[in-house]
């Protein structure tokens, strides 16, 4: 078990809203009102990716269980799966609509 507590995360200019575990619980991944999300190492809190393919705060993310995937959600009303070995999208997964 690591202990994050520990650990310094850097690199988010707004506040976080959002974070998780890989499916390896090896990496954090979390979203931010920075309109981003980041994938950092546990081990040494090393940053390892930024995403920045939102043009609105990102509210949630979450990882997958059987893979190295993500997905992010965001305030511009899109969903977006990453693959978290490459931190590039996979495809925009959808669109919310407001009636």
């Amino acid at each position: 078990m690591i202990d994050i507590e520990t650990g310094v995360f850097t690199g988010f200019l707004g506040a976080v809203s959002s974070a998780c575990y890989d499916q390896t619980e090896t990496n954090l991944f979390a979203g931010s009102m920075d309109k981003t999300a980041k994938l950092w190492s546990l081990k040494n809190c090393k940053l390892l990716g930024n995403i920045t393919a939102h043009i609105d705060y990102v509210n949630c993310v979450t990882s997958f269980y059987s893979s190295p995937r993500g997905l992010t959600g965001s305030s511009d009303r899109t969903f977006k799966e990453w693959d978290f070995n490459t931190l590039k999208m996979i495809k925009n997964v959808g669109k919310i609509i407001i009636f």
